[in-house]
C-alpha cells in the first residue's frame, strides 16, 4: 500500500469525503486520515448566481478547518498556538 499524499507529512490534517449530512463531519480514530466530511451531492455556488451539486474531499477541507478554530488552547496572556497533530489528538479527546 502506498502512502496517503499529503497526510504523510507533518503539518497536515488528512481528509476524506463520503455522504454526510451538510456540515456534517466524522473523527477517524487510529486512521492516517483524521476525518470524513460531508462531500457528495454538496450544493455548491455556481455561474451566475446558480447552484451545483458535486463531490470531493475539497469540500470537507473547510468544513474540519472551520471547526478547529474552537479548540485553541488558552494560555495566560495570549493563545498558544497548536500544531495540527495537536488539534487532531485535542478533537479525539472530546466525549
Amino acid at each position: 500500500s502506498g502512502k496517503a499524499y499529503p497526510t504523510n507529512f507533518a503539518g497536515t490534517i488528512g481528509v476524506t469525503y463520503k455522504k454526510l449530512p451538510e456540515g456534517k463531519l466524522e473523527f477517524r480514530p487510529n486512521d492516517n486520515t483524521a476525518f470524513d466530511a460531508a462531500g457528495i451531492a454538496v450544493k455548491v455556488a455556481w455561474n451566475d448566481g446558480g447552484t451545483r451539486e458535486v463531490e470531493g474531499s475539497s469540500f470537507g477541507c473547510p468544513l474540519v478547518t472551520g471547526n478547529m478554530r474552537h479548540f485553541p488552547a488558552k494560555a495566560r496572556g495570549g493563545v498558544v498556538v497548536l500544531t495540527p497533530r495537536q488539534l487532531v489528538d485535542h478533537f479525539a479527546r472530546r466525549p
